[in-house]
C-alpha cells in the first residue's frame, strides 16, 4: 500500500514517464547497478573513443569521477538517441564497430543513473586507484594496433580566419619514403576540429607538389591540381581520384583494414590533405598531425573506392528548388567484375535528409549496403563490414539521395529557403556514396579502375560542358577571367563592384577576387578569381602550367626544364632511336641560329629505364651541345603528351603549348625517307614567333619510335 501511494504522488508531479522510470527502479530496488562490471564496459566500448583528451568529444569519460559528474547528461542523450552517434538502420549487412546500445543496455545506465550514479563497492582497505576506462593516448587506434608506424606534422601552422566564406586548401605531409609500402590505417589529429568541415588524402607521387609552395606564403596550396599532371586533362584527373586514401571528418572513427588489404603508397611519394575549412567566428590556427600505420607485407588485395554518383555528384545537376521536400538524385554503376565490399560512407551538406547504397546481384537478390534516414552532416562517417561481402560481377549499385529544402529542415541554412545548387561551400549542396571493394581476382583491379575512371570522366565532361560551354565560345581564347571581366564590367571602367557580380556569387568572388579590400576586383586581382574554373578543368587555369616542371640534369640534381623568361624548344629524344639520332645534326643548327634570338633548347629522355650514364654516353657520342635532362618518372612527357622521338614542343614563357609535332617532313612514314625535307615545321614555327606572329601551324603528326608512358594509376 505504501509503494502505491509514492508511485501516485510520483506520476502526479512527474507523468507517465516518470512512472515508467520508477518502475523500472522498483524491479531493480534490490539489484544494484555495479560500475566496474556493468557501466564501465558500456562507456568504453560506446562512448570513450571520443570523449577523452585529444578527441571530439566535448568532455573525457575516462574513469568513475568523469562519468559520474555527466551521469544526467549521458542519460539525457541516450533517451533523446542523440548518442552515441550511429546512423545506419539498415539490417541487411553487419558492421564492424557499431557503437549504438540495445535497449537492455539503455535500461542498465538509466537503472545506474536512477540509483545515484555510484561507484562500485569496495571491501574495507581496498585501497585499489579509481578505474580509468582508457588512457590519455594520442591516437585511437593505439588501443588495437600500437604505436604508429610513421607520424608526420604539417610543416606550418595554417591561418584560419574568424569568418568569411568556406576555404579549401591543400596541404602536404611530407613522407616521400625510399620504398613502397602499404598502409592499413591513418588517423588524422587536427589542431582546429571545429574548424575543419571535413578532408580528403590522396598519394602524390614523386612528391611533386612541393614545387607548388610558397616558402614566404601561407602554408599549402590552393586548388586540386596536385589529382593531375598538367596536359592529361580529364584523363589525368580521374586517375588522381583513384589515388584516393580515404577521409576525415569530425565524430569519426578511423578503423584498420582487415588482413590481406590494404592501400599502395609508392616510393617517393607525399600524402595530401585537401582540407574544407568552414569559419567558426574565431580565428584558428591548423597544424594536423597524421599517424599511419603500415602492412608487414605488400597484400593480397588493393581497395578500389567506387563514388556513386562520381565526384560528389557534380555532373548529377543538383539544382534545389526553395520549397522542395523530397528533391532526388539517382545514379548507378554496374561492377565489371567480381568483388569484395569492404567498407562504405557517404557525404551531404546540410539539406540532405536521406541517402541509401542499394546493391542488385545478378540473380535479383538486393542488399542494402548502407542506409540513412536522418543525415547529420556532423555525423558523417565511414562504415566497415564486420566481414567483406562478396558482390558478383553484373551486380548493379544503385544510390539514391534526398533533400529536404523547406524550412521544415532544421538544418536548412537559409531562412526562408532558398534555391540550392552543387557547389562546394557548406551553404552549397552536393552529393555520393562511396563503397570501397577489392577485386576477387587482382589482375581484375585496373578493369575495376578502368570503368571507375571511364564514369568519372563523363561526370567531369558533363559538369564542365554546362557550366563553361559559354564562356568558352565568349572568350575567343582568352584566359576565362578575362572574360568574366568583359562579361561583368557594366560600365566599363576596369574594375568589378559588388553590384555588378551576380548576388548568388557575390561574396565568394569579392573575397576571392578583392586582395587589397578596396571593394573592387581589378585586372590584376582577376587572376585570382580563375580558381573558381581551374580545379576540375585544369587547361583553362591562367596559372602557368609549366611552373615548377622538373628533370634531372646530367650532375644527377634537379633543375627546371624552363628558363624564366623565355621562350623553350623541348625536344624529346632517346638514345637506341634511330630517326631521332638522324635529326640531332638539324636540331643543333636550329639550335645555333633561333638560340641567338632567345630561344632556349633543352632535350629530353623520357624512356622508361633509362639512366644517367647511358644519357651521357648518348651525349657524348653525338657532341649535344644543347642542355640534356632525364626524366626518369616521364612527368615532363606526361606534361607536354609526348608520344615519339624526336618530337618537338614549343612552349611560350607563360606556359603555352604554342606548337608539338614533326621537325620537319623528312620522313613521312617508317622507312619512307626524302631526300630533303620540303616544310620544315619547327622552324616555320620559331620564325612566327621570334616575328611576334602567331604561329601558323600548331601541330603536326610526328614519326619517330613510340614513348611508351608508364601508366602510374
Amino acid at each position: 500500500m505504501r509503494y502505491r501511494f509514492i508511485i501516485c504522488l510520483f506520476v502526479l508531479a512527474t507523468g507517465p514517464t516518470g512512472l515508467c522510470s520508477l518502475q523500472a527502479l522498483l524491479a531493480n530496488e534490490h539489484i544494484e547497478v555495479d560500475f566496474d562490471t556493468q557501466i564501465q564496459p558500456l562507456i568504453t566500448k560506446h562512448c570513450a573513443g571520443c570523449h577523452r583528451p585529444g578527441q571530439v568529444g566535448p568532455f573525457p569519460l575516462r574513469n568513475y569521477d568523469e562519468v559520474a559528474d555527466q551521469a544526467l547528461t549521458i542519460q539525457a542523450v541516450i533517451d533523446d538517441g542523440y548518442m552515441p552517434p550511429w546512423k545506419p538502420v539498415n539490417t541487411d549487412v553487419e558492421f564492424a564497430g557499431v557503437r549504438s546500445l540495445s535497449e537492455s543496455e539503455k535500461k542498465v545506465i538509466r537503472t545506474w543513473v536512477d540509483q545515484g550514479a555510484k561507484p562500485s563497492k569496495r571491501s574495507p582497505g581496498d585501497v585499489s586507484q579509481p578505474t580509468v576506462l582508457t588512457g590519455e593516448t594520442k591516437w585511437s587506434l593505439e588501443e588495437t594496433l600500437g604505436p604508429p608506424d610513421l607520424v608526420v606534422k604539417m610543416p606550418r601552422p595554417f591561418a584560419v580566419p574568424a569568418d568569411g566564406p568556406d576555404l579549401y586548401r591543400s596541404f602536404i605531409f611530407p613522407v616521400a619514403l625510399p620504398n613502397d609500402r602499404w598502409i592499413k590505417a591513418m588517423e588524422l589529429r587536427p589542431s582546429s576540429r571545429g574548424a575543419i568541415h571535413h578532408a580528403l588524402f590522396f598519394v602524390d607521387p614523386n612528391a611533386r607538389s612541393r614545387q607548388r609552395l610558397d616558402p614566404n606564403g601561407q602554408p599549402g596550396f590552393s586548388g586540386m591540381s596536385f589529382l593531375s599532371v598538367a596536359g592529361e586533362g580529364i584523363r589525368g584527373i580521374t586517375k588522381g581520384f583513384s589515388r584516393g586514401l580515404g577521409g576525415y571528418v569530425p565524430g569519426s572513427t578511423p578503423n584498420a583494414l582487415p588482413e590481406d588489404y590494404a592501400r599502395h603508397l609508392p616510393a617517393g611519394s607525399d600524402i595530401i590533405m585537401q582540407t574544407h575549412f568552414h569559419p567558426i567566428g574565431r580565428p584558428l590556427e591548423e597544424q594536423s598531425e597524421l599517424a599511419v600505420y603500415f602492412s608487414d607485407q605488400p597484400p593480397a588485395n588493393q581497395i578500389v573506392p567506387v563514388q556513386i554518383p562520381s565526384l560528389f555528384g557534380i555532373g548529377a545537376g543538383i539544382d534545389i528548388p526553395a520549397g522542395e521536400a523530397d528533391y532526388t538524385i539517382e545514379d548507378s554503376f554496374e561492377l565489371p567484375v567480381d568483388v569484395r565490399a569492404i567498407e562504405v560512407g557517404g557525404h551531404a551538406h546540410y539539406l540532405c535528409k536521406k541517402m541509401c547504397l542499394t546493391a542488385t546481384l545478378p540473380d535479383g537478390q538486393t542488399k542494402e549496403l548502407l542506409r540513412i534516414d536522418d543525415w547529420d552532416l556532423d555525423w558523417q562517417d565511414q562504415y566497415m563490414f564486420a566481414k567483406p561481402i562478396a558482390l558478383p560481377k553484373a551486380t548493379k549499385l544503385h544510390v539514391q539521395l534526398v533533400y529536404d529544402n523547406t524550412s521544415a529542415n532544421p538544418n536548412n541554412p537559409f531562412s526562408p529557403p532558398q534555391r540550392v545548387r552543387w557547389g562546394r561551400q557548406s551553404n552549397d549542396e552536393m552529393g555520393s556514396m562511396v563503397l570501397n571493394v577489392a577485386a576477387y581476382n587482382p589482375q581484375d583491379g585496373e578493369v575495376l579502375k578502368t570503368a571507375i575512371q571511364n564514369k568519372t570522366r563523363q561526370a567531369i565532361r558533363s559538369r564542365v560542358e554546362s557550366q563553361t560551354w559559354l564562356l568558352r565560345r565568349l572568350s575567343g581564347g582568352r584566359p576565362l577571367g578575362e572574360t568574366l571581366m568583359m562579361l561583368l564590367d557594366r560600365n566599363r571602367d576596369g574594375q568589378l563592384q559588388a553590384s555588378e557580380i551576380p548576388q548568388e556569387r557575390q561574396s565568394q568572388l569579392m573575397s576571392i577576387g578583392d586582395q587589397n579590400s578596396d571593394g573592387t576586383i581589378d585586372h590584376n586581382e582577376m587572376r585570382s578569381l580563375q580558381q573558381l574554373w581551374s580545379d576540375f578543368d585544369a587547361p583553362t587555369s591562367s596559372a602557368n602550367p609549366m611552373q615548377g616542371a622538373q628533370a634531372t640534369t646530367l650532375d644527377g640534381s634537379a633543375a627546371s626544364v624552363f628558363q624564366p623568361g623565355k621562350t623553350t624548344v623541348v625536344v624529346f629524344i632517346k638514345q637506341d632511336c634511330p630517326i631521332a639520332n638522324a635529326y640531332l645534326p638539324e636540331l643543333e643548327s636550329i639550335r645555333r641560329e633561333y638560340g641567338e634570338k632567345g630561344i632556349d633548347f633543352v632535350a629530353i629522355h623520357s624512356t622508361s629505364g633509362t639512366t644517367l650514364p647511358t644519357v651521357q654516353e648518348h651525349v657524348d657520342s653525338f657532341a649535344i651541345k644543347m642542355r640534356v635532362m632525364l626524366d626518369e618518372q616521364q612527368s615532363v612527357a606526361k606534361l607536354l603528351s609526348a608520344t615519339v622521338t624526336p618530337q618537338a614542343v614549343v612552349v611560350s614563357e607563360s606556359g603555352e603549348v604554342l606548337y608539338r609535332g614533326r621537325i620537319d617532313n623528312r620522313y613521312e612514314g617508317y622507312g619512307k625517307k626524302r631526300p630533303a625535307p620540303t616544310s620544315t615545321e619547327l622552324r616555320d614555327a620559331l620564325d612566327d614567333i621570334v616575328s611576334g606572329k602567331e604561329v601558323s601551324t600548331k601541330e603536326t603528326p610526328a614519326i619517330g619510335c613510340i614513348l611508351r608512358i608508364r601508366d602510374d594509376s
